[in-house]
């Protein structure tokens, strides 16, 4: 999730409030495991659209969640908003990342 074209260029900027709240929508949608409104993202309105004004970032997102199976660990990390309006939460299932 991410609006590039409101990115400002400071790591120590704030996010955007609507930043937060889309992130905090979506996180709390994967961890309660509601699909529905993971996909039916825009229907969170004017924040979908803002963090989301082009799906082809967000659908991998999908993937990974239609993978889940009942009892897989969740994990999201990092997970932070940088630069007002990027995500760079990630959501990963199982035991872990394996060591390379």
């Amino acid at each position: 999730m991410h609006n590039l074209g409101r990115m400002e260029w400071n790591p120590q900027a704030a996010p955007f409030d609507w930043a937060l709240r889309f992130h905090e929508y979506i996180k709390d949608a994967i961890v309660q495991n509601d699909s529905a409104r993971v996909i039916g993202y825009e229907s969170f309105g004017g924040d979908a659209a803002l963090a989301v004004p082009d799906p082809y970032h967000f659908w991998p997102l999908l993937y990974v969640l239609g993978a889940r199976m009942e009892g897989d660990p969740l994990h999201i990390e990092p997970d932070f908003i940088e630069y007002k309006s990027l995500s760079m939460s990630s959501v990963y299932l199982g035991e872990g990342l394996a060591a390379a």
